[in-house]
């Protein structure tokens, strides 16, 4: 029998574990890819005074704890988001680690996935772009991938042929979306990173998973603009970035896949 099988809590906990120190990585890329800096060098410092953040001061949430939420060095506040990031990874590849089983490639390919997932959601929250290279990266990720992607079909076959039309369904349909609203509206429907990011979605999942990702992404981002125009912090034709609803549909496809394929009936 499976280890992770025979002792599922522990599977769990590492994957929470696992997913804390990748979320902290998060924070890492969030704030260095849309500035342009590269994400390996130089080590961690405060943004503030530049102090180096040595390793037992950058253990997840529990050093945000410890340091009551400062800078070591100058004390200067540091962002609950940083806290807040590294606990949502860890809860997520949690989730990901116990759909999953026994592991394998799904597990990996789950927690790469939910890692380009946040870092894109909180730069396009922020920046309201969505960096090339973390939406062609997944797009080309996948499709390199794709033979060893069980989630694609049972054959090698199937799964290539799965990733090459599902990343042609989410870049058409989201082109589409783009230009008409461009046409129709004379105004910017959605980005090009969105556009990208959905031909990703479709050569990691296929057809069915770009169906889910548009289902989803538009009755959460329906909500939250409710929610935003009920208390007056949103206007008629003011800018919602889309991508971390799409990144939300995304992932719930990916983690319950066999209750949207029962949804959609094919």
């Amino acid at each position: 029998m499976n280890e992770a099988m025979r002792f599922p809590l522990l599977w769990v906990g590492f994957g929470c574990a696992l997913g804390g120190i990748a979320g902290s990585f998060a924070n890492v890329c969030i704030y260095r890819v849309p500035r342009g800096k590269s994400i390996v060098l130089p080590r961690s410092r405060c943004p503030w005074c530049h102090g180096a953040i040595v390793w037992y001061q950058n253990i997840p949430v529990i050093s945000y704890l410890v340091l009551g939420g400062k800078c070591a060095h100058c004390q200067h506040p540091i962002s609950v988001r940083y806290a807040v990031v590294e606990l949502l990874m860890a809860g997520l590849v949690g989730v990901v680690f116990a759909r999953a089983g026994g592991g394998g490639s799904g597990v990996v390919l789950g927690v790469t996935l939910t890692f380009v997932l946040m870092v894109i959601s909180v730069i396009d929250l922020d920046w309201k772009i969505i960096p090339d290279v973390l939406s062609l990266g997944l797009f080309w990720t996948a499709l390199v991938v794709s033979p060893l992607n069980s989630f694609l079909g049972p054959s090698g076959y199937d799964r290539v042929l799965s990733s090459g039309l599902g990343a042609a369904a989410g870049f058409g349909s989201a082109w589409l979306m783009a230009e008409g609203g461009r046409r129709v509206f004379r105004r910017e429907a959605l980005g090009g990173g969105d556009v990208k990011l959905l031909a990703g979605v479709g050569a990691l999942m296929g057809g069915r998973g770009v169906l889910t990702t548009w289902f989803l992404a538009s009755i959460f981002g329906t909500l939250v603009f409710a929610a935003l125009k009920s208390r007056r912090k949103m206007n008629w034709g003011a800018y919602l970035p889309f991508g971390p609803f799409l990144a939300a549909g995304a992932w719930a496809h990916w983690v319950w896949p066999a209750f949207f394929f029962r949804w959609w009936g094919f």
